[in-house]
């Protein structure tokens, strides 16, 4: 049990790094800053950081927040195992 533990925090915090990955990539192809996103989306600076770095759980709400303030709209998926 100790390890199904284990195994499921190592891919939530994966899903996290791959979450924030995906944000800082939309982010950057916008050709916005963290400040920019900061400004326009009412999450401070230190806050983006963490959640781009995955290192900080992020709320249904701080997501639609960030995709808004990048002029997108927030899509989510659930999949079929693969």
């Amino acid at each position: 049990e100790r390890d199904e533990i284990m195994a499921t925090g190592r891919a939530i915090a994966e899903r996290l790094r791959s979450l924030g990955s995906t944000m800082r990539a939309a982010r950057e192809a916008e050709g916005l800053s963290l400040a920019d996103i900061a400004s326009r989306s009412g999450i401070d600076e230190e806050s983006l950081l963490r959640m781009e770095s995955g290192k900080h759980a992020i709320s249904l709400e701080i997501l639609d927040r960030y995709s808004t303030s990048l002029g997108r709209e927030l899509s989510i998926q659930i999949l079929e195992p693969a």
